[in-house]
């Protein structure tokens, strides 16, 4: 009885840390690294100033945008346009949460302000007291 008693002892404890031993082959996306590149501007409006590919082309302006990683859930953000000879510099700190589906949430100051999810990024809030919405795709 005592055999029996430490064989199915000794099985138990080989199969918990056979168990134990697993590892999900899935890990949490990386998001700040997914998100790290240079994307193409869809729609910008800063303070009110709708800036489109279309406008762009029209005036002969270019836009740069630009996500850095800064930590695993951190991003900085930059934007820079430069419409008839008038450069804006934009640049903006976020913060990453785990959306689903391979989607992330992009925060500031805890509040969700947009999303990124197949390459790319819908952001709207507020900068420097006037209404900051951007939409880019990756490059």
């Amino acid at each position: 009885m005592k055999k029996f008693l430490i064989k199915k002892g000794s099985l138990f404890l080989l199969l918990l840390f056979a168990l134990g031993a697993c590892k999900s082959s899935e890990t949490a996306p990386d998001f700040a690294q997914n998100m790290a590149g240079q994307y193409g501007l869809e729609y910008l409006n800063l303070a009110g100033t709708e800036i489109t590919p279309q406008f762009m082309a029209l005036v002969g302006g270019t836009a740069v945008v630009t996500v850095e990683k800064k930590a695993d859930s951190k991003i900085s953000l930059y934007v820079k346009s430069v419409v008839r000879g008038n450069t804006t510099e934009v640049q903006k700190e976020f913060t990453l949460s785990d959306a689903g589906s391979g989607a992330a949430n992009v925060l500031e100051a805890g509040k969700r302000v947009g999303t990124f999810t197949n390459s790319k990024i819908d952001i709207s809030t507020m900068h420097n007291g006037g209404v900051f919405a951007l939409t880019a795709k990756k490059l």
